[in-house]
């Protein structure tokens, strides 16, 4: 039992760093993509605004003159939810000021669909131009995303791991887009 239990241990301690890798790389791109795309750090403010006057995240169509989809205010209100409760009554948000710490708040998957119903905004990030890389879809990116998503809640709730090939080739193909080489990583 011992054996097995100290297999799975290096086993999930090797994998970890990976999903780690991956989960804040996107984490950090998607937010200086954010303060490129609307010019300040605090872009989440005017939906968060809106839930607190009352009127649904919806109704934000521009943040400081750039339009958005409703789409994209309603992931962002989600996010907003899930730090500061349904009601807002945690105000956490209120006072973040840097959408690195803003992003850091939100789940993986909450994370992935910011992008993936933002895709036009965000789709630049996995161009793959100047890098010699394939660019990646949107349902490349989804299906990638699920790879890393479902492997990293596999680890941290100590489930077996069922295709480690699948997950390394996914994070690598992800961050690599992301100016992360994991082969760097590894040295460390």
């Amino acid at each position: 039992l011992l054996a097995v239990y100290g297999r799975k241990t290096k086993e999930m301690a090797a994998l970890f760093p990976l999903a780690f890798s991956v989960e804040n790389a996107l984490r950090a791109r998607v937010a200086e993509a954010s303060y490129d795309r609307f010019g300040y750090d605090t872009w989440w403010k005017p939906i968060r605004f809106a839930m607190k006057e009352g009127q649904d995240p919806q109704t934000v169509k521009k943040i400081v003159q750039v339009p958005i989809t409703s789409k994209f205010a309603r992931r962002v209100a989600e996010i907003i939810r899930s730090v500061d409760g349904e009601t807002l009554q945690r105000d956490a948000t209120e006072g973040m000021t840097c959408g690195s710490v803003f992003l850091s708040s939100s789940t993986f998957g909450q994370l992935r669909y910011l992008v993936s119903d933002s895709w036009k905004a965000y789709e630049y990030l996995f161009d793959g131009k100047g890098d010699g890389l394939r660019a990646l879809s949107k349902d490349d990116f989804m299906s990638l995303t699920k790879t890393v998503n479902d492997t990293r809640n596999d680890l941290y709730h100590h489930n077996p791991v069922a295709n480690r090939q699948r997950f390394v080739e996914a994070c690598e193909r992800i961050v690599d887009h992301l100016d992360i080489h994991l082969g760097s990583f590894d040295a460390f």
